[in-house]
């Protein structure tokens, strides 16, 4: 065990110990036994901080528990202890909230000789753990007679030559079946335990591990469904994912192949995909997309909380789809075809300009002139083109 006092500081930040335990073994200041790593069933959790402090000779001392802390039964130590005095063990990752479940086995270790103030390091993995809950093996065998695959609210915790004690996990843990996601060698993966994952690795071309970019395709994929075959497949139902690469065939992985022509299928291009049943982006103030281009030229779209939608384009604005609602749903004033409308508008105003010049037959009176009308009708002609947005298109 290590020999540096426990200061108050220590025992607030469970991270300096292993400051302490290594200044002990490069100092020799280490007991003959050296460091002690111990094994503890989690019999209780804290989620929410400072709910484990109690009455207990092992406790007393100690200050409100942080959050995400458990009371532990140390196995062949803790056989005999009631459940309300056993030991109770603070993370050593303050920052982070790393998963544990009652029922669970987890590395615990002591900063002090009494064996007063213990942290916990991480759950202990068992033979083809569950990233979703994994009970302790029976006696730490694996054989024909312990089958830990079976998850239930009631979890037999297994102790050395011990009557099982029963466990009951806590109600807002959800036992799922969570499929295996394979890896490359170098990738860097944080599993959830309900089918959440976030993998730090390289670009994967339709999510397999053995296709895609390789050089300077750094990629951060955040991924929440069931991986297939161990490959995250973000085109089936029910699955989410935000996809950051430096180097990607964006168009492939997304399955979005619609574009302007000339762009459609971008290959090794730094982007970001999002995919997902529903997708919803919402500003509490204003919203703005802009894309920028190399020539300088670039597009804007404006979205505010006003109602107003800007679009500001340098040449072209070209929108495709099979119906558009401007201003709300239920709309049912339909958008002229200005062109086509315009055209006919100039055909019948030139008609009645001949009409109304006494050129022809006015209300059935021959030669009757109206130069009013006329001076009228022709400017309106001339002002035809003006009408015609130079920005909006559609058919």
């Amino acid at each position: 065990m290590a020999r540096t006092r426990i200061s108050d500081k220590d025992v607030q930040d469970p991270s300096r110990l292993q400051d302490n335990l290594t200044n002990d073994y490069i100092e020799g200041n280490l007991d003959e036994e050296g460091i002690s790593f111990y094994r503890a069933v989690v019999v209780e959790i804290d989620h929410k901080g400072g709910q484990l402090s109690g009455p207990g000779t092992k406790r007393d001392f100690e200050p409100k528990n942080p959050i995400n802390s458990f009371r532990g039964r140390i196995l062949n130590i803790d056989r005999f202890t009631d459940d309300e005095d056993l030991p109770i063990f603070w993370p050593i990752f303050p920052h982070d909230i790393h998963p544990i479940k009652e029922g669970e086995h987890a590395d615990v270790i002591f900063e002090d000789d009494l064996l007063q103030h213990g942290v916990w390091i991480c759950r202990i993995p068992e033979p083809k753990n569950s990233i979703n809950i994994q009970p302790g093996t029976k006696k730490y065998k694996d054989n024909s007679d312990n089958d830990t695959s079976v998850v239930g609210i009631d979890q037999a915790v297994q102790d050395v030559d011990e009557k099982p004690k029963s466990i009951n996990v806590s109600s807002e843990f959800v036992a799922e079946e969570v499929p295996d996601f394979e890896a490359r060698v170098g990738d860097r993966v944080i599993n959830g335990s309900n089918n959440a994952r976030i993998v730090l690795g390289r670009d994967r071309k339709n999510a397999s591990k053995d296709d895609g970019n390789t050089k300077e395709a750094g990629t951060i994929d955040l991924f929440a469904g069931k991986a297939v075959n161990g490959n995250l497949d973000s085109d089936q139902s029910g699955t989410s994912r935000i996809y950051i690469s430096m180097k990607t065939d964006i168009d492939q992985n997304m399955g979005s192949d619609v574009g302007f022509d000339g762009q459609k299928d971008k290959t090794e291009v730094a982007a970001i995909g999002m995919k997902s049943d529903e997708i919803r982006i919402v500003a509490k103030e204003n919203a703005k997309i802009v894309v920028g281009g190399g020539d300088g030229s670039k597009v804007t779209l404006v979205m505010g909380t006003d109602g107003k939608l800007q679009i500001e384009a340098a040449n072209e604005v070209t929108i495709k789809c099979d119906k558009i609602n401007l201003g709300g749903e239920n709309l049912t004033e339909n958008v002229i075809l200005g062109t086509t409308f315009l055209t006919q508008l100039q055909t019948l105003l030139t008609t009645l300009s001949v009409e109304f010049g006494g050129l022809g037959t006015f209300f059935g009176i021959p030669g009757v002139a109206h130069p009013g009308a006329v001076s009228a009708i022709g400017t309106f002609l001339g002002l035809i083109e003006s009408f015609k947005s130079q920005v909006t298109k559609t058919k």
